[in-house]
């Protein structure tokens, strides 16, 4: 997929950051959005579709056409199960999950088109295993599995492909402000013993991009963590 447009959702994150520079290096034309309007990008607000909607179509009439996707926003809501409200459970999700629906939504037609795109979403182990105190965003995680599986399955026939990646621990985003105590004992459980780095995520996200018959799965990056 080298010299395609790539559009990374979530630039300003430090996973999304890091995709957009490993991207760039491997010669994709990348244009990333942020939630923030002070930094540069392009403005999306996930969780309104108005939004979505809009910069997907200011990203296409900037590029011309877009051929691949990376959605890698994220939100935790953290608690156990029996203190946390529906506005934990909503927020986790809206973000999750929904925005991610929310590009879908208004880049299918796009793709259907151009009878050809790639969809992959950032997912977490958490989706398989769990996350004590995350619920929220474990459940959140395992949907967009879901959704991955079903657009592969309903819009393979337009050699459109969709997939999920799932970190496991990383030293960056959610647990950046983790104590380094608490660090240094997840970094024990994984089978390489050290957390991941933003660049290992963003390097294992752009390799897979170009691999023509890689859809409707859920791939896993843990150093070994379900070992």
């Amino acid at each position: 997929m080298n010299n395609k447009n790539l559009l990374v959702v979530g630039a300003s994150s430090e996973i999304g950051s890091a995709i957009v520079r490993q991207a760039e290096q491997n010669n994709y034309q990348v244009i990333g959005t942020q939630r923030s309007g002070s930094m540069p990008g392009l403005f999306m607000d996930v969780t309104s579709d108005e939004s979505v909607k809009s910069a997907i179509q200011q990203a296409l009439a900037d590029f011309g056409r877009i051929d691949a996707v990376i959605y890698a926003p994220a939100l935790s809501s953290d608690g156990l199960i029996h203190a946390l409200d529906d506005n934990a459970w909503s927020n986790a999700f809206d973000v999750n999950l929904f925005g991610a629906v929310r590009v879908a939504r208004h880049l299918i037609p796009h793709f259907i088109k151009a009878r050809q795109g790639v969809f992959q979403f950032v997912s977490s182990t958490a989706a398989v295993r769990g996350a004590t105190g995350a619920a929220p965003y474990a459940c959140s995680k395992a949907a967009l599995n879901a959704l991955a599986v079903n657009i592969a399955h309903d819009y393979g026939r337009f050699n459109i492909r969709a997939y999920t990646v799932m970190p496991g621990y990383v030293d960056g985003g959610m647990l950046a402000d983790l104590p380094v105590e608490k660090k240094t004992l997840l970094a024990r459980e994984p089978s390489l013993k050290r957390l991941a780095t933003p660049d290992n995520v963003a390097h294992f996200c752009i390799a897979t991009l170009d691999s023509p018959y890689l859809t409707g799965t859920a791939l896993t990056l843990d150093g070994g963590l379900s070992g």
